[in-house]
Parts: structure tokens; sequence; C-alpha cells
């Protein structure tokens, strides 16, 4: 009972890590899956389009690195911030919607529906 305890407060530690690094790497990835998307649908085929995906992605994490250790432009580094920040929440907001009926809703399967819980209220007594 305690090691469950203690494994599945690791398991949660380690989704919130995986998040944070997933907010983290969210424009890289952005970056090179539609480098690679686009190299695939211009004939590339796959390992063509995986190798142009993984280098166009380090490409973009490593000059965001570069340019914001380099630059004192506040402008350019504002919106480079911003980039981020946009991509990250994107992919934040995906995760959220896709990961808020994963635990009530498996449990209890059609019952957790908003639907079902209003056909069982009951009626709402008429105006006098």
């Amino acid at each position: 009972m305690v090691l469950s305890a203690i494994a599945g407060l690791f398991g949660v530690g380690l989704l919130v890590v995986l998040t944070f690094k997933m907010a983290i790497f969210a424009l890289p990835l952005f970056v090179g899956v539609t480098a690679g998307r686009l190299a695939f649908d211009t004939g590339a085929g796959l390992p063509g389009a995986l190798a142009v995906g993984a280098l166009s992605g380090l490409a973009a994490f490593a000059g965001a690195r570069a340019l914001l250790g380099r630059t004192r432009n506040l402008p350019l580094r504002t919106a480079l911030a911003l980039a981020f920040a946009a991509s990250s929440a994107f992919a934040g907001y995906y995760l959220c919607s896709v990961s808020r009926g994963w635990g009530a809703r498996r449990a209890l399967g059609k019952r957790s529906s908003p639907g079902w819980a209003l056909s069982r209220s009951a009626p709402l007594p008429s105006p006098a």
C-alpha cells in the first residue's frame, strides 16, 4: 500500500517534469514536424523527412539559444520569448484538453458525461 502510494507520487512527479520539458521544446518540435511534413510531401521519403525534421528542430533550438545568449536587442529577445511562450501555451492547452477525461470518465463510463447527468436530473418546477 505504501509502495503504491510512493510509486503514484513518483509517476505524478515524472509527468510534471515531462510537461515542463514539453513546454521548453514545443517550438523546436513544431518547427521540426512542420519541416518534416513539408519534406515528406515534396517527395523526400520517410527517412529524408525524419532527417529534415530532426535537423530543423535542432537548428531551431540551437538558433534560439544562440540568439538569446548573444543579443542585447530587447525587441528581438521579446519576440523570441513570445514565440516560445505561444507554442508552449498551445502545447499545454492541448495536453490539458486531451488529459482531462482520463480519470473519472474512464472509471464511470458514460455516466460521467454531462448529457447523462442532465437526463437524470429532476425537471425544474414551472413558474406559478
